[in-house]
């Protein structure tokens, strides 16, 4: 009986394509949050999902990028 071996190359390809595509469109969203936090945007329920999907280390920089406009808003306010 002869096996048959399925190569699967084009699969892996159309699959690392999306991998780094997904990696692409996830970093640039992580640039665009920081910035708009940054410019003080209000987020939409839908940008707080998304965001809660983007890896560990964007959303701890993200929180941290946060954290540092709020204690300079707040020592905006102490001055006066």
């Amino acid at each position: 009986m002869e096996s048959k071996k399925y190569r699967c190359e084009e699969k892996e390809d159309e699959y690392r394509d999306a991998k780094i595509s997904f990696n692409v469109n996830n970093e640039e969203f992580f640039k665009k949050i920081c910035h708009d936090i940054r410019n003080s945007k209000q987020f939409s329920r839908e940008i707080i999902e998304q965001i809660n999907n983007l890896s560990y280390d964007n959303r701890i920089q993200i929180l941290s990028i946060y954290n540092e406009m709020f204690g300079y808003y707040l020592s905006l306010l102490n001055e006066e």
